[in-house]
C-alpha cells in the first residue's frame, strides 16, 4: 500500500464546529481524544503489528492528519506515510499503561499546535504485549472505530500470512471530502437555509433549566448521569404508538423525550438534534473520518398533544427535511441565528471494540476518557436487546439534578408504568 504526498486541505464543517467548541471550552477538549487499548495474548508478531499499523495509516490519510492554525484560518495537514511514529513503551501493567495514555491525551493547545491526531503504540507489559490507538474526534467518528478495527485486523492477517489485504479500494480522501463540501455549500445552502428558517421559527435548543442551588460547588463542565430503562410495558407502548403514528420506535422516544422536557421547563417550542452517521454515499462507509451530521427536528408541543400525535409530527419533520440531509446543521444554525440544538441521540453506531487477529486474543482494556461536556443536558438512548435504556447527561454546575430526574420521570410516565431504574 502506498500513501499520497503531504497535502493541505480546509477543515470540514464537522471539524470546524468541533474546533470552535474546543476553543470555547478548552477544559473538556481532552475527552475528544479517545484512547483504545488492547491486551494481546497468544502468538503475537510485533513486527506484523507495526507493519499493519503502517498499512492502515497509508490507506487512510485521516490517520496522518494534524491541524495547523495559519493566517487564513485552521487547515488540516496530511503528512506522508513515511513520517509515521509508533510509540514503544514498557509498563508494569495494562492498568498503569491505560492511566498513562489517558494522562497524555491532547489538550486544546496541543491539537492546534499541530499535534498528531492519531498516535499508535506497541507496548511491553508484564507477561505480554499491549497495543494502543489514541485518536482524536477531529479525524474520526463512531463509524470510523469499528472500520479501523476491521482494516487493521485484515492488514495484520495479511502480514502474518504473506498475502495481500482483502480491502476495498477507497474512492476519495477525507481532505477531498472537506474541499468538496465547502465548494458545494453555496448550492446546498441556497435551498436548505430558507427551509430551516421557516421550519425552526420560534423553536430553540437553548433551554432554561432550573438552576442548581449548589452550582458553585461543582466544576463548570463536569457531567453527571441519571440512568433509567424502559421495561416490557414500555416496549408495548412503544410498539403501539409506533404503529399508530407510522413512526419508528426511536421517533417515539424522541417525541416522548421532547414532551418530558416541555413538561419540566414549560418550553413548548423545541429544536432537537439527533446525530446521524452522514454516510449515505457508499464510498464514505469505507473511509476513516468525521462525517457525523445532526438531523434537526423542530417540534411545537401544545399541552393537549398526545404522544402518537407528537411522534407523527417527528416523522413528518424527518420526511420533510430528508432532502436537505447533506446540509451541515451547524452551518444552518449560523445562518438562521440559532446557537444550538437539544441533543437526543440514539444507538446509531455499534459499541463493539473488537480486533480479530489470527492466533491472538485481543482483550479491550478500559481507558476512561472522562465525562466533561459543554452541553447543559442531553439524552442518549440505546437498545439493550430486550428494551431501551437512557442516560441523561447533565452539568451539575448548570442544571439541578432534580430537573434531570424530573425529565426521567416525565418520560417514563408517557411510556412505562413499571420502569427499570
Amino acid at each position: 500500500m502506498t500513501g499520497r504526498p503531504e497535502t493541505v486541505a480546509p477543515l470540514s464543517f464537522q471539524q470546524e464546529e468541533l474546533a470552535v467548541g474546543m476553543r470555547r471550552f478548552p477544559e473538556v477538549s481532552a475527552k475528544y481524544d479517545n484512547v483504545y487499548l488492547f491486551q494481546l495474548d497468544g502468538d503475537v508478531d510485533t513486527g506484523a503489528l507495526a507493519s499493519a499499523i503502517e498499512d492502515v495509516v497509508a490507506r487512510h490519510p485521516a490517520l496522518r492528519t494534524a491541524i495547523e492554525s495559519r493566517a487564513g484560518g485552521d487547515v488540516q495537514r496530511v503528512w506522508p506515510p513515511d513520517e509515521l511514529e509508533i510509540a514503544e513503551t514498557t509498563a508494569d501493567s495494562v492498568t498503569d499503561l491505560a492511566d498513562d495514555l489517558v494522562a497524555r491525551r491532547h489538550r486544546t493547545e496541543d491539537v492546534f499546535a499541530g499535534g498528531r491526531l492519531f498516535r499508535p503504540g506497541i507496548h511491553s507489559v508484564k507477561g505480554g504485549v499491549a497495543l494502543s490507538f489514541t485518536f482524536h474526534h477531529l479525524m474520526s467518528d463512531g463509524w470510523s472505530d469499528p472500520l479501523l478495527w476491521r482494516d487493521f485486523s485484515e492488514c495484520y492477517a495479511a502480514r502474518v500470512t504473506g498475502s495481500a489485504a482483502a480491502l476495498p479500494p477507497l474512492e476519495k480522501t477525507y481532505g477531498e471530502y472537506a474541499t468538496e463540501q465547502r465548494a458545494r455549500w453555496a448550492d446546498i445552502g441556497e435551498a436548505a437555509v430558507p427551509f430551516w428558517r421557516d421550519a425552526i421559527g420560534d423553536c430553540t435548543g437553548e433551554i432554561d433549566w432550573p438552576w442548581p442551588p449548589d452550582a458553585s460547588a461543582h466544576p463548570p463542565t463536569v457531567s453527571d448521569w441519571v440512568r433509567f430503562g424502559v421495561g416490557e410495558a414500555g416496549m408495548e407502548t412503544l410498539r403501539s404508538v409506533s404503529r399508530e403514528a407510522r413512526a419508528t420506535q426511536f421517533m417515539v422516544l424522541l417525541a416522548a423525550t421532547a414532551m418530558a422536557v416541555a413538561a419540566v421547563t414549560g418550553q413548548a417550542g423545541l429544536l432537537l438534534g439527533t446525530d446521524v452517521a452522514g454516510r449515505e454515499e457508499p464510498w464514505k462507509r469505507r473511509v476513516v473520518g468525521n462525517f457525523t451530521n445532526t438531523r434537526m427536528t423542530a417540534l411545537r408541543l401544545a399541552p393537549e398533544k398526545s404522544l402518537p400525535e407528537a411522534a407523527a409530527d417527528v416523522r413528518a419533520a424527518w420526511v420533510a427535511a430528508d432532502r436537505y440531509r447533506d446540509a451541515f446543521y451547524d452551518r444552518i444554525l449560523h445562518e438562521v441565528g440559532e446557537r444550538e440544538v437539544f441533543k437526543v441521540n440514539g444507538p446509531i453506531w455499534g459499541d463493539e471494540v473488537e480486533l480479530s487477529l489470527p492466533g491472538v486474543k485481543a482483550t479491550p482494556v478500559p481507558a476512561e476518557p472522562g465525562t466533561g461536556s459543554p452541553r447543559d443536558l442531553g439524552v442518549i438512548w440505546r437498545h439493550t436487546g430486550e428494551g431501551f435504556a437512557a442516560r441523561i447527561r447533565y452539568r451539575p454546575a448548570r442544571v439541578d439534578r432534580a430537573a434531570a430526574e424530573a425529565v426521567r420521570d416525565a418520560t417514563l410516565a408517557l411510556l412505562d408504568p413499571d420502569p427499570v431504574r
